[in-house]
């Protein structure tokens, strides 16, 4: 296992390689399984490999990961003469964000629990990411089984990435850089949307006893969606690095 300057050294040397796309992991859903751009993210080549999976070696990764991202940090901040630590031994910020408090970010949490916990009655058994695992399910088709997938993968992902759109608004310093991370984050979301209502449009067909409150679910993820699309009207046509070129 590499110590962590030795795998801030080769994080280094990735970056600068051609084969890898700049950001690209910044605006995916991280479905590393399904993407065909693997070879070309930083945040996949760098990952541990499948030789240690072990508890063991998994924390030392993860520990070197982190003490390694520390360092270069403190590079860039040193370079920039950026103080990192601005609130050390302060009480707390009052102006530090606090997650889903924007309505955006809030009603997509919102929507995600209320569904959650409608999965859960029909089916205690239900839980995220928990496909194979669904009595509910069996007999069903495989297309009926990935769409259910999906719905449980993105359930409180769009939330995550609209809170994150959110905090990038442009508003202060840098604004290119908050206006393309908020119109990225937001374009994030809004496929996940799209995904999750042609997964729901599948289970409502298979299902159609259920027909009313996935309705209801459709309903309020369209709303969802069109108001993201008016609070971000860049997102939709923001192109994402490798992903959308």
């Amino acid at each position: 296992m590499d110590s962590s300057g030795e795998f801030k050294r080769k994080i280094n040397e990735l970056a600068q390689s051609e084969d890898i796309i700049e950001g690209i992991y910044n605006y995916c859903d991280r479905r590393c399984e399904r993407c065909r751009f693997t070879t070309k993210c930083l945040s996949y080549v760098s990952s541990p490999g499948s030789n240690d999976l072990s508890e063991e070696g998994t924390t030392e990764y993860v520990a070197n990961n982190l003490e390694a991202t520390g360092l270069m940090l403190d590079e860039i901040a040193g370079d920039k003469d950026i103080d990192l630590y601005p609130l050390a031994g302060d009480e707390k910020d009052p102006e530090r964000h606090e997650p889903f408090r924007d309505n955006l970010s809030f009603s997509a949490n919102v929507i995600a629990k209320e569904t959650h916990k409608w999965l859960q009655a029909i089916e205690p058994s239900t839980g995220i990411r928990k496909v194979n695992s669904l009595k509910l399910y069996d007999g069903h088709r495989k297309d009926y089984h990935e769409a259910l997938e999906d719905i449980l993968y993105y359930l409180f992902f769009v939330a995550v990435k609209l809170d994150r759109a959110v905090m990038a608004f442009p508003g202060s310093d840098d604004d290119e850089y908050r206006e393309r991370n908020s119109n990225g984050s937001a374009k994030v979301a809004l496929i996940a949307i799209d995904r999750t209502l042609k997964a729901w449009g599948v289970i409502v067909k298979e299902r159609p006893e259920y027909e009313d409150p996935i309705l209801d679910i459709i309903i309020k993820n369209e709303k969802l969606r069109s108001d993201i699309e008016k609070r971000f009207p860049g997102a939709r046509s923001f192109i994402r690095p490798g992903l959308d070129e």
